[in-house]
């Protein structure tokens, strides 16, 4: 059969060979310098609306709000017709736009707000804390916002790991009319990092997708960050990217090219090297966990090929959560990957106006490797000839020490010895969780209690019978505990070998998520 390969793949392991991720990002940047008009952004009376001076929505393709004190609102409109996805790209809220970002969201008839920052990152406010936290989490369950006559309230949260889900009931005060709208919320995607692994923004990009949420192209979801441009873009252009290849095939996506177009919508969509670096890494990752291509014949880059894990499939537990949490779980489509740093990489402070600006230089260093994804990822490395030799050699010196233990039951039983003479217990292996739904915990050593001989007044050949019958019972009880002893250490081995096991696999699982760091 013929050799499938990704042509996404191939130019990501050219691209890395080279170390080229800033030229190549600099060039997408010389080369989406559109020139497109963002007269209302500048304007006096919406300056204060800007949360970064150097971040203005196009006016072609900007949202424009029907109601309220203004039609300004810093959010664009982007659409990719040939794959039926649209998105609203939006910054981060400031105090004074939050009313003007929710009625967006109704006058747009979204069905869902993707949040992918936090709303202090780095000791700065990246967005402010637009929706009500709901009285059992300290809260209020309403907001209202007089100025746009629309009611937030709260329903529900469901918490999965490393993101929220909010369940808000919006009610248009003026017609008393109400929607149900979800918020996505990943909240740890960090500020100055590019995340190791495609895995945990996979999972989280299938749990939006399983909503339904980004299926109708009319009803547009809201996806915003600090600035609506990094983050923002790198969920926009994987998750675009692998519908587009679910459609039309693996190869009938150019990633540049597709950036370049869905850069005519937004400024500076995907700002750092880094984030274009993950974006491919998403997307071929994407790619091969959907069955879109046979595995078996792909040509897999060691960055990819690492990276790989296993439990991004129907049956995760965070998405089954999330198939119980809505009514309608229908939506066939598979997700994709999360993306790397955050929007403040370049950001410098303007005291002036109360403005923050991006610095668009991207010189910065990359992003220092971050802790391993969540513990509840499992690794499904095969363990190296090397570490399967070791942990043989491991085991066989464990049974060995039980057989001799055994050995010397049998000869105490015949040479009256202490059963305890001589017996060294094995180092206890600390209690260890490798994973949510894989507990290996080694039980402590059994304990023997301590005994000790009363004497009662007697006569001497009473004395001397008591003495032996004591002296017997002691070493029938002591053997009795070597004997439990003996069966609590061959569970402790068998519970030792998972544990070399796992440690093996891990050790050699956590080799995979080394990046190459880039020139």
């Amino acid at each position: 059969s013929l050799i499938e390969t990704m042509n996404v793949e191939i130019e990501f392991k050219d691209i890395d060979s080279r170390r080229d991720w800033s030229n190549v990002f600099q060039r997408i940047r010389n080369e989406t310098n559109y020139d497109l008009p963002c007269s209302e952004a500048r304007k006096a009376a919406n300056k204060h609306l800007n949360r970064y001076r150097d971040v203005s929505p196009y006016d072609h393709s900007r949202v424009v709000l029907k109601a309220g004190p203004t039609n300004y609102i810093n959010a664009n409109l982007l659409q990719i017709k040939k794959a039926q996805r649209s998105y609203i790209l939006a910054q981060g809220p400031l105090p004074n736009t939050a009313g003007h970002f929710w009625l967006m969201v109704w006058e747009q008839n979204s069905m869902a707000i993707v949040m992918l920052n936090k709303v202090i990152e780095k000791n700065q406010v990246k967005c402010h804390h637009y929706w009500p936290k709901g009285l059992a989490y300290g809260g209020t369950d309403d907001l209202v916002m007089e100025d746009v006559k629309i009611k937030v309230t709260f329903v529900s949260q469901t918490d999965v790991s490393y993101y929220i889900v909010r369940e808000f009931l919006l009610t248009n005060l003026s017609s008393d009319e109400q929607r149900t709208v979800y918020q996505f919320h990943y909240h740890t995607w960090p500020d100055f990092g590019v995340p190791q692994s495609p895995s945990a923004f996979l999972r989280f990009l299938k749990a939006v997708r399983v909503s339904g949420v980004l299926s109708d192209y009319d009803k547009p979801p809201v996806v915003h960050c600090s600035a609506g441009i990094g983050r923002s873009g790198t969920f926009s252009l994987v998750d675009t990217a692998l519908v587009l290849m679910e459609k039309e095939g693996v190869n009938s996506v150019d990633v540049i090219d597709l950036l370049k177009e869905m850069r005519k919508s937004r400024i500076g969509l995907i700002q750092t090297a880094d984030q274009l670096r993950f974006s491919y890494l998403a997307i071929i990752e994407g790619a091969k966990m959907w069955n879109m291509i046979n595995e078996n014949h792909i040509s897999t880059s060691n960055e990819v090929e690492n990276s790989k894990t296993n439990d991004i499939s129907d049956s995760d537990s965070s998405v089954e959560e999330l198939e119980d949490f809505y009514n309608d779980s229908s939506d066939s489509d598979v997700p994709p990957p999360l993306p790397p740093r955050g929007e403040s990489l370049n950001i410098t402070n303007h005291l002036d106006n109360g403005v923050m600006e991006i610095n668009g230089t991207d010189e910065s260093p990359l992003s220092k490797p971050l802790p391993l994804e969540p513990s509840e990822e499992q690794y499904s490395a095969k363990m190296s000839p090397k570490h399967e030799e070791v942990r043989k050699r491991k085991l066989a010196d464990s049974s060995d020490s039980i057989q001799k233990q055994k050995i010397q039951i049998s000869e105490m039983h015949n040479n009256d010895r202490s059963p305890l003479d001589g017996f060294e217990s094995p180092p206890l292996v600390p209690p260890r969780t490798s994973s949510d739904n894989d507990k290996t915990v080694v039980p402590p050593n059994p304990s023997v209690e301590d005994e000790s001989v009363v004497l009662s007044p007697s006569s001497s050949n009473e004395l001397r019978k008591r003495q032996r019958k004591e002296e017997n019972d002691k070493l029938a009880a002591k053997v009795e505990a070597m004997k439990d002893k003996m069966k609590s250490e061959e569970v402790w081995q068998e519970r030792k070998r998972t544990v070399y096991e796992d440690e093996d696999v891990t050790k050699h699982g956590m080799s995979h998520h080394k990046q190459p760091r880039l020139a």
